[in-house]
């Protein structure tokens, strides 16, 4: 029974650790002897994998990649609790994880990459992408989201392909199911039955530019007076700040709904009309997967590898980067298709349950696992 050891920075409720807890949670564990280890706190998901079972352990340090004493924090976990296999996610903990678990001889070493290496373009990011290039010729695997991540990281640090495994992002389905009724949700989120909502489930931070959508919505109000905005997620003061003064400023920050960090993103999403993402960087983000599963038609900007999963037209709309106009008026030219919107959301869900299963997901990392 081979054992392994997941770090993470820590156990929140992001991308990565999702699929770590979905993966988790399906896995055969009479196969693999699993620990996991968070290098600042558990997070949520940590105690709810307690909860499952797991061993989950904490340096309570920080992971900022200068603090070498979190390396040598690792490296010492890692002599006392030997491992088959190490799998880090996420920079920092790639960065720690990886340079303990070499130092301490673990015999294979994954990484995995989600989305940050987008938003390595400036100098400040030269030693971030040394240090990756140097640890990537010690590390056995690094697993990536989307076909497209994978280009981007060899090209950028010239890491040959068959360095990296794609294993694209999944969804548990049966977390998706119908959790309470349309109304029920519109009545959590204070809306009407008649209302036109559009619906946008991400961090509020520059990345995610939810400034465009609200320039979009701007245009969108005048069309249709009963249109409204729901934001879900993680609130940055200050971005919501000046989304509300964007919004303030047009005149419709009373359509606009800020309803902060949620756990009931099933039973929202079975409320909304239409699903907007209007990020600068994407890895294949897991919130519109479970918007086309649920039956959400999704409109998104065309970055990452969005494009891997989004086929224009055809089981979503995509978008540049940034343009108001072109945001508006796929949304105005949707709201008034409703035979559109359905065969998208059909269209949506058949590729959810095609290509994003968590089953499928989970076979392909234990196959990973296997031939090393």
């Amino acid at each position: 029974m081979k054992k392994i050891l997941y770090i993470h920075p820590s156990l929140v409720s992001g991308g990565a650790e999702k699929l770590r807890y979905m993966f988790l949670k399906l896995i055969d564990r009479n196969k693999y002897n699993i620990v996991l280890c968070c290098i600042e706190k558990k997070g949520k998901l940590g105690e709810e994998l307690e909860r499952l079972g797991y061993r989950v352990d904490c340096l309570n340090m920080s992971a900022k990649p200068y603090n070498l004493l979190t390396t040598i924090a690792l490296f010492k976990y890692l002599k006392k609790n030997k491992f088959d296999i190490v799998q880090t996610s996420l920079f920092n903990a790639n960065f720690h994880g990886r340079i303990a678990a070499i130092l301490a001889g673990v015999p294979v070493v994954i990484s995995e990459e989600h989305s940050e290496h987008y938003q390595y373009n400036s100098s400040k990011f030269i030693p971030y992408i040394l240090a990756d290039k140097i640890l990537s010729f010690f590390t056995d695997k690094i697993i990536c989201c989307s076909r497209n991540l994978k280009s981007s990281i060899s090209s950028l640090e010239h890491i040959p392909e068959d360095k990296f495994k794609v294993i694209i992002n999944a969804i548990d389905c049966a977390e998706f199911m119908p959790k309470g009724t349309r109304a029920g949700a519109r009545k959590i989120m204070g809306l009407r039955e008649s209302d036109i909502v559009i619906g946008n489930i991400a961090m509020l931070s520059k990345r995610k530019m939810q400034s465009v959508l609200i320039e979009a919505f701007a245009k969108i109000s005048k069309n249709y007076n009963n249109a409204k905005l729901v934001f879900v997620g993680e609130e940055h003061p200050e971005v919501k700040k000046e989304l509300v003064a964007l919004a303030d400023k047009s005149n419709i920050l009373n359509k606009i709904v800020f309803m902060g960090r949620r756990d009931d993103i099933a039973l929202l999403l079975g409320g909304m009309d239409l699903f907007v993402l209007s990020s600068l960087h994407e890895g294949i983000p897991l919130v519109f997967l479970e918007a086309m599963f649920v039956g959400v038609p999704v409109i998104s900007t065309d970055v990452g590898g969005v494009s891997e999963v989004i086929k224009d037209n055809i089981n979503g709309i995509l978008l540049p980067v940034g343009s108001v106009d072109k945001m508006f008026t796929a949304i105005n030219n949707l709201i008034g298709d409703p035979l559109k919107m359905h065969s998208l959301s059909q269209k949506g869900k058949e590729t959810v349950l095609k290509y994003h299963t968590a089953q499928r997901y989970v076979n392909e990392m234990c196959s990973l696992y296997s031939s090393q």
